[in-house]
């Protein structure tokens, strides 16, 4: 748990795990970076959790609670290795360009039966999920981003090649982009197509 750290320059979490090898296996060990507790009250200049080269996918464990910071982007993820998993409560923070913020592609950025992304509020120029190239952001049933606030571009803005967006199920509801749309998408390209997708789940009041 972390509670009411200020930085003036980096963030509060920088994670770039590794991996090691047997000499005489030869076996692969990956080390995982998950959150599973809490993170409140904290103050910083850049990112409050800057991932990248991970291994392994990044989860936001179904516990784990971060709520009340403020910095310019909540999470960045980039990597191209793997999946950013989101089980818990990303709530009432507030952001200068985006809450999750990510580039490298292929993979998915999933909310889970229980996530929630609500009551966040951006500032500046960007989305609460914004991110550059390849990625699909995935809904499932019981998850929500709802009473979101974002002063100019989109609630989920996906511009690259081949930006995707899968509603399964879920609930999109009072969200606000004063200067935008409620999504924003590229056209895609002739290597990999952009997909907007609704297969489930409600989308109202906004």
């Amino acid at each position: 748990n972390n509670t009411g750290a200020v930085d003036s320059e980096g963030g509060l979490i920088y994670a770039t795990p590794d991996k090691i090898q047997d000499k005489e296996s030869g076996q692969i060990t990956y080390f995982d970076f998950d959150l599973y507790g809490t993170i409140t009250g904290c103050s910083v200049q850049t990112s409050l959790i800057y991932a990248v080269n991970t291994n392994l996918a990044f989860d936001i464990g179904p516990k784990a609670s971060i709520t009340g910071n403020t910095c310019k982007q909540l999470c960045y993820h980039n990597t191209a290795g793997n999946d950013l998993n989101i089980y818990g409560n990303v709530s009432g923070n507030t952001c200068k360009y985006s809450v999750f913020n990510g580039q490298n592609g292929g993979y998915n950025v999933t909310l889970y039966d229980g996530a929630k992304v609500n009551d966040n509020v951006v500032t500046g120029e960007g989305g609460v999920f914004n991110f550059g190239a390849n990625r699909n952001i995935i809904m499932q049933e019981g998850s929500e981003i709802c009473r979101n606030t974002v002063a100019n571009g989109a609630l989920i803005t996906t511009f690259g090649e081949g930006n995707c967006f899968h509603m399964e199920g879920g609930t999109i509801s009072g969200n606000t982009v004063e200067n935008g749309g409620l999504f924003g998408f590229s056209s895609g390209s002739w290597k990999r197509c952009s997909v907007f997708e609704l297969q489930g789940g409600t989308i109202t009041d906004n």
